[in-house]
């Protein structure tokens, strides 16, 4: 090993020691094209276009990479409008991926300490998707991932949690209790909170990314209630939930983004300052409106982890 990768790979312990990594297939912040999936390879999309990936080129990847957990190759193109024929076809093929990618998991000596997680499709579908609960929960994974339920990107947001809600309600009466449950997407807070009810265990970060993409930050409130007391219900209006910086409102406004917020973009920076970075698309706006909104973000997640541990719930003030 030469000098140069002893000192990559001490930055590389110092950063994840404390932390977990997970790979997925898609970026979920970004809209995943419809129609380039076969029976046996997935197109992944990158800066440079599409790449056509099987299940041994995906483990390949994987075994290089060696993530403590990841989700196994699967089709996952199916979203509301999806035909009866088109999810099934996707499931079919999401099964025979998730078994090909077993199969080298098992027989790995590389992959022995990580953890795969098989994916539950059937699109709004509900008899295929308990089918696929029924399926994918009879083999040796170590979590499940609600997947196919959209193609990603900011359109997540606009989703009616009502007709998402009977899916994830019947697909969670065939999951074993002790495996962890994820489901990606920039789900809106109190839609986050809903599912948490139900039993999804993980989200991704990706409401972050999109919400500093579009120049806003996070304000929302939230507080511990008894259970009884707790509050999911839907907003109407996105400002409710963010600012955006952008408007010309702020060009005067020496607050921090959020009062009382700890973050280092409210304790040294004020929504002008942002302001002023944003119309002269200097870089340093993105980076201070993702500090806080990645700050804010975790700081929700563990007021979660903290009242459940209460047997109390999370509900967000108006």
């Amino acid at each position: 090993m030469t000098l140069q990768d002893q000192y990559f790979k001490k930055i590389e312990l110092f950063i994840f020691q404390e932390m977990l990594t997970y790979c997925s297939v898609q970026d979920s912040a970004i809209n995943t094209p419809e129609g380039y999936n076969s029976k046996e390879q997935i197109s992944v999309w990158s800066n440079t276009g599409r790449v056509a990936v099987n299940a041994d080129k995906y483990m390949d990847i994987i075994e290089t990479f060696q993530p403590d957990f990841y989700q196994a190759l699967s089709n996952g193109d199916t979203h509301s409008d999806s035909s009866k024929k088109k999810t099934q076809k996707v499931m079919d093929s999401s099964d025979k991926l998730l078994d090909k990618c077993l199969e080298r998991h098992q027989s790995s000596l590389a992959l022995k300490s990580i953890s795969i997680f098989g994916n539950i499709e059937g699109g709004y579908d509900v008899d295929l998707r308990k089918l696929s609960a029924q399926v994918v929960s009879s083999k040796p994974v170590d979590g499940f991932i609600i997947n196919g339920l959209h193609n990603n990107g900011p359109d997540v947001e606009k989703l009616n949690l009502k007709k998402v809600a009977p899916l994830l309600e019947a697909v969670m009466k065939h999951l074993p209790e002790d495996k962890p449950r994820i489901i990606h997407g920039c789900w809106r807070p109190e839609h986050v909170l809903k599912m948490v009810d139900m039993g999804i265990d993980i989200f991704d970060s990706s409401l972050v990314y999109i919400t500093t993409e579009r120049k806003s930050a996070f304000i929302f409130q939230y507080f511990e209630v008894p259970v009884e007391e707790s509050r999911t219900e839907s907003f109407d209006e996105c400002s409710i939930l963010e600012i955006n910086l952008e408007d010309k409102s702020y060009k005067e406004d020496f607050r921090p983004i959020l009062e009382d917020c700890t973050c280092l973009s409210c304790r040294k920076h004020s929504r002008a300052y942002i302001h002023h970075l944003i119309m002269n698309k200097e870089l340093l706006a993105s980076t201070l409106l993702m500090l806080h909104n990645l700050h804010h973000y975790m700081l929700f997640f563990n007021s979660i982890r903290t009242a459940a541990s209460k047997g109390k719930k999370i509900s967000i003030s108006y």
